[in-house]
């Protein structure tokens, strides 16, 4: 039954993306398969009692998440925004992803490439608005359909995306983990209210319609995952296992103090991943002609600014190494030398003075 094969494709495509869900939903998109009728109510109502809840106090600068008004394609630079990444995510550019969004871990941009190997393009890029909860920013739901290579399938789907703006006008997706809580529950509150949940029913009812007309979509997007889950696996363990190889021509950087910020790009403004203290050490990749140099952090790429570090060079190191063992060698050879000398002429002396008691007795033994 029609019914039952969408319902195992529910709970499957629902582990998938909780899987993958930075990376496979802004391409496949599949959200809208999970978002029906009833549970957009509960989580409308849900929201709604969870903000009442929180009260969470509003700065002059927020805008307020209720009655606020939903528009298509009405910002040129939002539209810009969207069509130049998914532009970049058919074609795997990471870089251009990485310009315009939130940095991308190794496993991700090697997914982002493998699923591009499989998106012909994107045929539709329709970008609905809300006004976000900060001065110059927006929730964006994003209206795509999505083509597959070497077929005729245009999938259906809806993300969305936090867009703000950078000091420098430009406008980027905001997609950090690590959101203010007011700015979640705000994003959360405004894309349950009846435009958007019209909206993801709308998309909903689209990609369904295409599950049913074509039995061999679900299998063939299961086929995918399986296939990418795998190659991506593989090449992370190969680029895990060149990093652990370091050859004598690797060079290091030791922290100067406490405290240094590891962020996952080369800016100020890249998220902070961790922290290095007073002597830790990371192997240096690349030192960049901006002041930052790019580390092995945890088994992937990293950044930190190369003022708060010292460069530990290769031969350097190892002529150290070579100049504390020769000291070493030397200072014991040198103490193993002056103990034997000492040992021996102790032993010397005293067999001398024992010869000379000895031949004194003789002497007064004779003569008595």
């Amino acid at each position: 039954m029609f019914k039952d094969r969408l319902i195992d494709f529910y709970y499957d495509t629902r582990d998938f993306i909780g899987r993958h869900k930075k990376v496979v939903m802004p391409v496949f998109l599949l959200i809208c398969v999970l978002i029906t009728v009833g549970l957009a109510f509960t989580l409308r109502r849900h929201a709604k009692e969870q903000a009442q809840e929180s009260a969470a106090a509003a700065t002059t600068e927020e805008t307020a998440a209720e009655d606020v008004e939903l528009e298509e394609n009405a910002h040129e630079d939002v539209n810009a925004l969207f069509q130049n990444y998914y532009r970049a995510v058919s074609e795997g550019d990471v870089d251009t992803i990485q310009s315009i969004s939130a940095d991308l871990s190794d496993e991700e941009k090697i997914r982002i490439q493998e699923l591009s190997g499989y998106i012909d393009s994107y045929t539709t890029v329709d970008v609905y608005t809300k006004a976000g909860p900060v001065d110059g920013s927006y929730v964006a739901y994003v209206y795509t359909k999505l083509k597959l290579k070497d077929h005729d399938w245009e999938i259906p789907g809806l993300q969305t995306m936090y867009v703000c703006t950078r000091e420098d006008g430009s406008l980027y997706i905001n997609n950090d983990e690590t959101q203010p809580k007011s700015v979640s529950e705000y994003i959360q509150l405004v894309s349950v209210q009846d435009d958007v949940v019209d909206l993801n029913n709308q998309t909903s009812a689209e990609y369904n319609d295409l599950l049913a007309s074509d039995a061999d979509l679900a299998d063939y997007l299961d086929q995918i995952a399986s296939t990418i889950d795998i190659s991506v696996g593989q090449q992370l363990a190969a680029l895990n296992e060149s990093r652990n190889q370091t050859d004598e021509n690797t060079a290091y950087l030791k922290a100067k103090s406490d405290g240094i910020n590891i962020r996952k790009s080369a800016s100020a403004d890249g998220t902070r991943i961790g922290s290095a203290a007073a002597g830790d050490e990371f192997q240096l990749v690349e030192e960049l002609d901006d002041g930052w140099s790019e580390i092995i952090f945890n088994g992937q790429s990293a950044y930190v600014k190369s003022e708060y570090f010292d460069k530990i060079e290769p031969e350097a190191s190892d002529s150290a190494d070579s100049q504390d063992s020769s000291q070493d060698a030397a200072a014991d050879a040198s103490a193993d030398g002056s103990d034997g000398v000492s040992e021996d002429a102790a032993g010397s002396t005293e067999d001398d003075s024992s010869d000379a008691a000895d031949g004194s007795s003789e002497a007064e033994n004779s003569a008595n």
